[in-house]
């Protein structure tokens, strides 16, 4: 389980060729080059704690909006971020190559609030994710996962 998460924002349709705009200029940060992450996973069911290291890269999308790839032995995600002007609401969607997905909304880019599904254990869960930039080249993610009597904290730390 790798948890990972940034924000942007979608204002009008354009090309993804240019730095971010409106509400996503903060992020333009995460654009070019890639990250190093390192997650660390409590136990879960038969698995014990551990921690994980992956590879991020963050790049334009269409629409004003953020496609981050995760990648690491055994593990890749896929992950849009933006913004909804009418809702004024920042989103976050992800999938990943174990069939799990999840979809999250904020109110200030930081702190998100949403739902996950994990697809190789039947399995969903309510999640809180915040995004903390440490500076241009840090930032951290802490996320409380919840569900019935689980209850449990995944933390990254990504640098570059």
């Amino acid at each position: 389980m790798v948890a990972v998460v940034a924000t942007a924002s979608a204002g009008r349709s354009r090309a993804a060729t240019g730095p971010l705009t409106d509400k996503m200029t903060t992020f333009n940060y995460l654009i070019g080059g890639s990250w190093k992450c390192s997650t660390k996973a409590p136990a879960i069911g038969s698995r014990p704690a551990h921690t994980e290291h992956v590879t991020v890269v963050f790049s334009l999308a269409p629409g004003n909006t953020v496609h981050s790839r995760v990648s690491g032995p055994g593990y890749s995600r896929d992950r849009y971020y933006g913004y909804k002007v009418k809702s004024r609401l920042y989103w976050a969607a992800s999938v990943d190559n174990q069939g799990s997905y999840g979809f999250e909304t904020s109110r200030d880019g930081a702190t998100y609030a949403g739902s996950t599904w994990f697809g190789g254990m039947s399995l969903s869960l309510k999640l809180r994710n915040t995004l903390a930039k440490v500076n241009a080249n840090e930032f951290t993610t802490h996320q409380v996962l919840i569900g019935g009597r689980l209850q449990m904290a995944v933390d990254t730390v990504c640098t570059r």
